[in-house]
């Protein structure tokens, strides 16, 4: 146990000196996590996509507050607080590994997401039954620690060797982006935490790992908001050539409808018909609702997708016919 003598003021200084990097580090993390979940929060609401940054979001959220809680500047700023401070640093650092197992998971396949997500229960169980434990006077939180450190040290083993199983049952999978491949950078932060705590018996100062998974987290959120850009080109991309593909099927469409639909034809068929009006008017009539039908059934042409059945383009060649028989009469016979 430490003991601090002198005014309430030096020791406020003191402390903050010790804890400053630990403190600035973890609001940093607090702070990038937040941004990331405003980023996800954002794409789920516009685009309908974000989890996994959401996850490691909340993972970086944790990760700070545990580092901040976990200092001896803290509890002094709240007093009456200290122990609920505690219970929380210790929440944070077991519950902490549950996002990021969430944020790893997605490019896993479904037999490893279910052995992670097996442990995640677990480790969340295990983290109640401690603070129930504590909160009834069984067990201080601090004798329970160790198993803590066993959890999480468990959650490190379940990752790697899933991340070992992937590799070998499912060799040419296709490959994640490079920031998924390499979170050994944490570990050795962990590690390197884990035992300066039991070589210095207690965690003051202890800010390897807040400051590897700061780097990895700032890394892969990155390495996640490209990955979404690089999708979003993608998307966009696709919907231009899919744009380009329907404005060709529809000069197409009226490419055929004007081959069909030649000048020369138009003013024959319209000039027979004016000369029906000047002697037989009822013929004139039968004619151009023959005429109105047959360009009616051309423009419909431009609006069918698919392929046109072989009786509709019957009716429409009877309608030419009928047509040409309107200026040439019973020279021209059609069976």
């Amino acid at each position: 146990m430490e003991i601090l003598i002198g005014s309430q003021l030096a020791i406020y200084k003191d402390r903050l000196a010790k804890d400053f990097p630990q403190l600035i580090l973890g609001i940093m993390s607090a702070f990038v996590g937040v941004v990331f979940i405003c980023v996800s929060v954002y794409n789920l609401l516009k685009k309908h996509r974000g989890k996994s940054l959401a996850a490691l979001g909340l993972f970086s959220v944790m990760l700070g507050v545990w580092k901040v809680t976990d200092t001896g500047f803290t509890p002094m700023l709240f007093p009456n607080k200290s122990v609920l401070m505690f219970y929380i640093s210790v929440a944070m650092l077991m519950l902490g590994i549950v996002p990021l197992i969430k944020w790893l998971e997605e490019s896993l396949n479904r037999e490893s997401q279910c052995v992670l997500d097996g442990y995640c229960i677990a480790a969340t169980v295990t983290c109640m039954v401690q603070l129930i434990f504590q909160l009834c006077g069984v067990l201080d939180l601090r004798d329970t620690l160790f198993v803590t450190h066993i959890v999480i040290a468990a959650g490190v083993v379940v990752i790697i060797g899933n991340i070992i199983y992937e590799r070998i049952k499912y060799p040419h999978k296709k490959r994640q982006y490079a920031g998924k491949r390499l979170p050994f950078i944490c570990l050795v932060g962990v590690m390197a935490d884990v035992i300066t705590f039991y070589v210095k018996g207690n965690s003051s100062g202890l800010y390897y790992s807040l400051l590897s998974f700061l780097l990895y987290i700032v890394f892969m959120g990155i390495a996640t908001m490209y990955h979404y850009g690089e999708q979003e080109m993608e998307l966009a991309e696709k919907d231009r050539k899919l744009a380009e593909q329907e404005r060709m099927l529809t000069e197409r469409r009226i490419s055929l409808m004007m081959s069909q639909i030649r000048t020369h034809f138009i003013f024959n068929v319209l000039t027979a018909i004016s000369g029906y009006c000047k002697y037989d008017a009822k013929k004139a009539d039968e004619a151009l609702i023959l005429f109105s039908r047959y360009l009616r059934k051309n423009i419909a042409i431009i609006e069918q997708e698919g392929l046109i059945p072989f009786s509709k383009e019957l009716e429409y060649l009877e309608d030419y016919v009928s047509l040409e028989k309107i200026r040439f009469k019973d020279m021209i016979t059609f069976e």
